[in-house]
C-alpha cells in the first residue's frame, strides 16, 4: 500500500513533540506481549489482539529481512514498542495537538506509535513503516548522523515488505528529469524535500538493492558498522568497510546497474 501525501508528512514528526500522554489522568486499558505494550481505551478485544498478533509478526518479519535476527539481544523486554490507540481521530487530534491532517505519528527515539482505533492503513502501511524506524534506529543508535533517504529507505523497505514496488517506480521514475542518483539525494532533508513519493521509492530502491544483491547478513553487518562509528567516520566508510565500494559514486553505478537488469516477477 503506497502512502498518500498527508501520511508521508505526518510521519516527519517523528522525535520532536513536546507533549506526553499522562496515564494517570487517563484511564487507559493495557496488553503487553514479547515486545510490544498496548494502550488502549475503547477498542473491541478482537481488534487490540490483531494489533498485538500483527506487532509481533512485522517484528518478526522485519528484524528477518535486515538480518538481525542473529543479534536477539538488541531488543529485549524492558526496551518495549508503546502503541497509543485514542478512541477516535478527533481524540487523537486534540490530545496529541497533531495537525488535522495527521492519521498517525510516532516518537522513534521513544519506542512510541500515536494512531487511534481503526485507522485506515495503519496495519497496512503505517505500522510496519513505523517498526521498521524503530527497529532499525534500536539496533544502530540514535546519535548516528545519516541522510535521509538512508532512514526512510530502510522504513519503506520494511513497510512494503519486498514487494520491490519501489524499484518498479524507481525504473519509470529513472527515464524522468525527476530521477535522483545517491549522491542528489544525500542532500534531501525534510525541510527540502519536495517529491516525497519519488523520494521514498528511490530511497527503497537502494535498499532493496543492497539487500536483496547482497544479502540479509551483508545488510546486519553494515547497520553494525554504523552502529560502530568512531565520531570522526560517517555513514560512507560503512558502505566501504562492508560493501567495497570505493566511494559513493561507485555504490551509484552498481545500484543503477540493478535498476537495469531488474525483472519483474
Amino acid at each position: 500500500m503506497r502512502f498518500t501525501l498527508g501520511v508521508i508528512l505526518s510521519l516527519f514528526f517523528l522525535s520532536g513533540s513536546a507533549y506526553a500522554v499522562d496515564l494517570s489522568a487517563s484511564f487507559w486499558q493495557i496488553k503487553k506481549s514479547t515486545h510490544f505494550i498496548v494502550y488502549y481505551q475503547e477498542a473491541p478485544s478482537d481488534y487490540i489482539n490483531e494489533v498485538i498478533e500483527r506487532s509481533e509478526g512485522y517484528y518478526n518479519t522485519i528484524t528477518t529481512k535486515l538480518g538481525f535476527t542473529r543479534y536477539e539481544e538488541f531488543w529485549t523486554w524492558y526496551k518495549r514498542a508503546k502503541i497509543y490507540l485514542f478512541r477516535n481521530k478527533e481524540e487523537y487530534t486534540r490530545i496529541t495537538s497533531q495537525p488535522e491532517w495527521s492519521r498517525a505519528h510516532s516518537r522513534v527515539i521513544d519506542h512510541e506509535v500515536y494512531t487511534y482505533v481503526r485507522r485506515d492503513g495503519f496495519f497496512e502501511a503505517v505500522l510496519p513503516h513505523e517498526l521498521g524506524h524503530i527497529i532499525f534506529r534500536e539496533f544502530i543508535g540514535y546519535d548516528k548522523r545519516l541522510p535521509l533517504w538512508i532512514d526512510e529507505g530502510v522504513a519503506t523497505f520494511c513497510e512494503r515488505g519486498g514487494t520491490q514496488e519501489g524499484v518498479r517506480m524507481t525504473r519509470v521514475i529513472s527515464r524522468t528529469v525527476f530521477f535522483m542518483e545517491i549522491p542528489e539525494m544525500g542532500e534531501v532533508n525534510r525541510a527540502n524535500l519536495m517529491m516525497p513519493e519519488i523520494f521514498y521509492a528511490e530511497a527503497e530502491s537502494v535498499m532493496e538493492f543492497l539487500i536483496n544483491a547482497y544479502g540479509s547478513d551483508k545488510f546486519a553487518e553494515f547497520c553494525l558498522a554504523l552502529k560502530n562509528l568512531k565520531e570522526e567516520q560517517t555513514w560512507e566508510d560503512a558502505i566501504r568497510s562492508v560493501y567495497k565500494f570505493n566511494n559513493v559514486q561507485e555504490m551509484n553505478e552498481a545500484w543503477m546497474k540493478h535498476l537495469a537488469s531488474y525483472k519483474p516477477s
